[in-house]
């Protein structure tokens, strides 16, 4: 017996379509790290879906572009704790594969 009402299962559902877009190719990338792939994938569906921010980058000034996501962000699309989106993010920055940095949006750093 599930503790899911047929609205909450509705509500999943719309957020499936809406999208968590995995591709295997992508854990391959991350060196068989499937958490890193999932990251992966949801950055670059985010990076094409232009939701992105243009800020300076802090050591060259130069204007860039930059994805504002929390832990808490990546725990709510992807159901992950902030251990494993830690330790994926970290695999991805060490494999050269994307850049962190904190900056503060909405009075908040992210």
């Amino acid at each position: 017996m599930t503790d899911y009402t047929f609205e909450q299962i509705l509500e999943l559902e719309a957020g499936i379509r809406r999208g968590t877009f995995y591709r295997p190719i992508f854990t391959e990338m991350a060196g068989g790290d499937a958490n890193a792939g999932l990251i992966l994938s949801q950055i670059l569906y985010w990076w094409n879906g232009r939701l992105r921010v243009r800020k300076p980058h802090p050591d060259t000034g130069e204007l860039v572009y930059w994805l504002a996501k929390s832990w808490k962000d990546w725990q709510a699309e992807l159901g992950l704790s902030r251990d494993k989106s830690y330790g994926a993010i970290q695999r991805l920055e060490k494999l050269g594969l994307i850049e962190t940095r904190t900056f503060r949006f909405n009075n908040a750093p992210t």
